[in-house]
């Protein structure tokens, strides 16, 4: 025979799934604002890659070396 859980345990599953649902809400959000951040800091360094690739690039080797 299945019994029903009283009012109380009801209350106290139903708190329990709210709080268990903002946490996997909150926890999905800190997921996205972080991939979000990754992927502009890896945009950036890719920028930054080539910005540096350009700049090394455009010296003239003569610049670099010396002659006597």
């Amino acid at each position: 025979m299945l019994t029903l859980p009283n009012e109380k345990a009801c209350s106290i599953i139903s708190n329990n799934q709210a709080i268990l649902s903002e946490s996997v809400t909150k926890a999905s959000d800190r997921i996205k604002q972080n991939a979000s951040k990754l992927a502009y800091l890896q945009s950036d360094e890719k920028t930054s890659k080539t910005l540096l690739d350009f700049s090394l690039n455009s010296v003239n080797p003569s610049e670099l070396i010396q002659f006597p």
